[in-house]
């Protein structure tokens, strides 16, 4: 299945530019905030913390009369101009300036009483004419308070009411800009344990869950693309882990049979040995007849008891670790023809009619000569145990660029269809029944171990009463050994 699911890199990148632009956005929108209160702070300095007394509204013809006491309350001062020179001064005068141009004295009168700002003095001024008739001129002048607040505007302000203000709507403001960046490093983490921290503890939990008891059960998780790579990891290692435990359990349970059939098999030839060795002991009177049957008995058995040992034998050589085929390159035509020659007079002296197909051109392979000779044994010794007389029995040899395939088949009476998948198990038989009839039980089981140490397979076509096709493919470049390691 695809994988769709962004890999950490793009996962980390996009939240660190998502913080990064959030920090941006939060400084801008706290930055504006704090314009707008200075803007605030200095609106409300103006209309709150100055006096809003002017020029025009004290001067008088007789300016030796005019009542400068709330000028002078904040330290300010009026001040009368004839020909641009200071004739007359109401209040403490804060500086030495006893004559203004004349453009400077148009800039105050045409500013129509509004605050200019000369010098760190703020200055209203108005045109009037004296009791004498003549033209004179009115400054109202206030000192800026060296503890005023320059804000970059060209003006400075008496901070007397100002701090309280600005240090109340600046200590929100700086708790807003530490508020939204918390909230953001909050989303920050947020998104981070959704997207990684709590895909890697369900991960956790996952692995913790793996046993015995829970290995069929997978990890679900939807994660970033590393993070699912070791989740399908761990998944497909369950996997295997199920199937060795399957496997495990059926070597158990085959171990288990195996052992009950060896017990089943050899209990009989045993029993009939102990009885009839006993019965020669203990009984004197027996006729020199009977005592050269039960001996005959007896020796039959004894041959019974080898053959199943030495079949035991063989096949735990074959499935042990330790076993090593002798392979050498010759020519499988030959070979069958030489196996079908000296098994040809047995198959004909018991009823059965035998058919070759085998090529006349030589068809070169790497084998264990004596091995195979036990398989192919095997095939036809069963075809010869299961089948009535009459039964043709056909080996035939095919080849191509990459493979031999062997057929041993019959016309006989067959097999069920649910006895093929256990025919190749040790001590399964042709009626899938437990009974003694010369058969050790573990031909087929050794003929399926000689053919996989040759790199092959073999596998069974039958039908009941149509017969049986034992069909073995064997490459023709074995490029691996069968190699194992000792215990």
């Amino acid at each position: 299945m695809k994988k769709n699911n962004k890999n950490l890199k793009s996962i980390f990148l996009k939240n660190y530019v998502f913080l990064i632009l959030g920090i941006i956005l939060v400084a801008l929108i706290t930055g504006s905030m704090l314009m707008i209160l200075l803007m605030n702070v200095i609106t409300g300095a103006k209309s709150e913390d100055f006096p809003r007394i002017t020029a025009q509204q004290l001067v008088r013809a007789d300016y030796d009369n005019i009542d400068g006491t709330m000028i002078m309350e904040y330290d300010g001062w009026i001040e009368i101009l004839y020909n641009n020179e200071v004739i007359h001064v109401i209040g403490e005068k804060l500086d030495d300036k006893m004559s203004y141009t004349r453009k400077e004295l148009l800039d105050r009168i045409s500013s129509y009483g509004l605050d200019m700002v000369i010098d760190e003095f703020s200055t209203t001024a108005t045109e009037f004419q004296g009791v004498d008739g003549k033209t004179y001129t009115c400054l109202v002048i206030f000192p800026i308070n060296q503890k005023g607040i320059h804000f970059g505007l060209g003006s400075e302000y008496d901070g007397t009411n100002i701090d309280s203000k600005f240090s109340f709507f600046g200590r929100f403001i700086g708790l807003s800009f530490i508020g939204g960046i918390v909230i953001l490093v909050l989303i920050f983490s947020k998104r981070l344990n959704k997207k990684i921290v709590r895909p890697l503890e369900k991960l956790s939990e996952g692995i913790k869950d793996i046993d015995f008891d829970k290995l069929g059960k997978p990890i679900e998780i939807n994660a970033p693309r590393e993070i699912e790579y070791i989740k399908d990891s761990i998944n497909d290692m369950t996997k295997r882990l199920v199937k060795e435990k399957e496997a495990n359990h059926n070597i158990m349970e085959n171990k288990k049979r195996m052992i009950r059939d060896i017990s089943h098999d050899l209990k009989t030839p045993i029993t009939t040995i102990q009885g009839y060795s006993r019965l020669l002991i203990d009984d004197d009177n027996i006729d020199k007849v009977n005592k050269k049957k039960y001996l005959g008995y007896i020796h039959d058995k004894s041959i019974r008891l080898n053959y199943l040992i030495e079949s035991l034998f063989n096949y735990t050589k074959l499935d042990s670790g330790d076993f090593v085929l002798k392979r050498v390159n010759g020519d499988m035509s030959q070979f069958l023809r030489e196996f079908l020659v000296e098994n040809h007079g047995d198959i004909e002296s018991r009823g059965f009619e035998l058919i070759a197909d085998i090529p006349d051109r030589e068809i070169k392979i790497r084998f264990d000569r004596f091995e195979m000779e036990r398989a192919l044994s095997n095939l036809i010794g069963n075809a010869l145990k299961y089948n009535p007389q009459g039964t043709k029995i056909e080996c035939s040899l095919k080849a191509d660029e990459e493979n031999i395939t062997i057929v041993i088949m019959d016309d006989g009476v067959g097999m069920d269809e649910h006895i093929k998948e256990d025919i190749f198990k040790e001590f399964t038989r042709g009626d899938y029944a437990r009974r003694t009839d010369g058969g050790s039980g573990l031909g087929l089981a050794i003929t399926k171990k000689i053919i996989e140490l040759h790199g092959g397979v073999i596998r069974l076509e039958t039908e009941k009463n149509k017969g049986a096709r034992f069909i073995m493919i064997i490459p023709k470049s074995q490029v691996y050994e069968v190699k194992v390691m000792k215990r």
